[in-house]
């Protein structure tokens, strides 16, 4: 008889579970869902201490991807910058956790700054 670690369903359940680990985790570090909703997922009561745990760790590890994405920002930024392609800041984008939206800014929009005539009959 095989061992436990070896039983067919046992490898299954692993593969399965590593993957929706994965995949879940990669979801929270690129803010497509938030840990309010992983704690609903679970259906665990967001005022336990397994939650509360959850989003300690959770919220932490959110917060290093977040230090580490400014990094690579800053570096892609000089690397844009030594090659003469104009200042680019690209730490000035903010999304929001939890939404796919850019947010538009409609001061520094193309076309804002007077380019468009604001006397209806002067088109």
């Amino acid at each position: 008889m095989p061992s436990f670690l070896f039983y067919p369903y046992f490898r299954i359940f692993l593969i399965y579970g590593s993957a929706a680990l994965s995949l879940v985790l990669m979801m929270l570090m690129l803010n497509i869902i938030t840990i309010p909703e992983i704690i609903t997922i679970l259906k665990l009561n967001p005022k336990s201490s397994e939650a509360q745990v959850i989003t300690q760790v959770l919220g932490r590890m959110q917060e290093v991807t977040n230090n580490i994405m400014e990094i690579i920002a800053k570096l892609f930024s000089k690397l844009l910058n030594s090659f003469g392609m104009g200042d680019i800041d690209i730490s000035k984008i903010k999304i929001q956790p939890g939404s796919n939206a850019i947010p538009v800014n409609p001061a520094e929009s193309v076309g804002a700054g007077g380019d468009l005539p604001t006397n209806p009959s002067a088109l």
